[in-house]
C-alpha cells in the first residue's frame, strides 16, 4: 500500500480522479491506498469540482447582470426594440441563477456582513418577479409569488424605497428576510444566511 506524503501530492492524486471518473479511479486505486486516503482524495476532488462549478455559475451570473445593465443603456437611449418585459425575463434569469448558487455552495458562509446591510439588499432581486409587473409611486406590484398563495393578478407590492413588500392577497409582508421565509420555508437565520451568500 502507498501513502500520500503531502497535500501537494493529495490534490494531484485528486486532479487525477477528476479526469478519470468515480468509478474507474476507485477501481484503479483501491490496491494502490488505503480507504482512509481514498476518502480524503474523493474529498479534495470534491472541493475543486464543486469551486469549477461555481466559478461557472458567477461567470453565467455576471453575463446576466451585463445584458440587464444593456437593456437599461439602450432603453434610456430611446430604443424602442426592448422594454420593461425584456429586463423582467432577464431579471427572472438572474434570480434562478442567484438561487442555484445559495443552494448549491452550503458549506460558505459570510461573517463580513451586518444584518443591516443583508436587510438593504433589493427584495426586487431576491425574488421571481416575472412579466406581470407594474410601475407604482413607490416600487411595483408583482404576483405573489409565495408557494401557498396561487396569485392571479398583482397582489404583492413591493416598495422600492423602503424595502419592504406586502401582499394584499395572501396578507404577508416585511423585510426582505421575511421574503425568503416565505418564498423557502426557512427561517430568518436562515434566511439572512441565504441573502449573505448572494450579496
Amino acid at each position: 500500500m502507498e501513502k500520500i506524503r503531502n497535500t501537494s501530492e493529495l490534490e494531484l492524486l485528486a486532479e487525477h480522479r477528476i479526469m478519470n471518473g468515480y468509478k474507474e479511479y476507485w477501481e484503479e486505486s483501491k490496491a494502490h491506498y488505503k480507504r482512509e486516503e481514498l476518502k480524503e482524495i474523493f474529498k479534495v476532488s470534491d472541493r475543486f469540482i464543486k469551486k469549477a462549478r461555481m466559478g461557472k455559475m458567477n461567470n453565467e451570473l455576471i453575463e446576466l447582470v451585463k445584458e440587464k445593465e444593456e437593456i437599461i443603456k439602450r432603453m434610456k437611449s430611446g430604443d424602442s426594440l426592448v422594454g420593461e418585459k425584456d429586463i423582467s425575463l432577464v431579471q427572472e434569469k438572474i434570480f434562478k441563477k442567484r438561487k442555484s448558487m445559495a443552494l448549491y455552495d452550503t458549506n460558505t458562509e459570510r461573517n463580513d456582513l451586518s444584518i443591516g446591510e443583508i436587510k438593504k439588499y433589493p427584495i426586487m432581486e431576491l425574488l421571481p418577479v416575472g412579466t406581470q409587473k407594474i410601475k407604482t409611486n413607490d416600487g411595483y406590484m408583482i404576483k405573489c409569488p409565495f408557494p401557498e398563495h396561487s396569485d392571479n393578478t398583482a397582489s404583492l407590492s413591493i416598495n422600492t424605497n423602503k424595502n419592504l413588500f406586502k401582499c394584499f392577497g395572501c396578507g404577508a409582508g416585511g423585510s426582505n428576510v421575511d421574503s425568503i421565509m416565505n418564498l423557502e420555508g426557512i427561517d430568518a437565520k436562515k434566511a439572512i444566511k441565504y441573502i449573505a451568500k448572494i450579496i
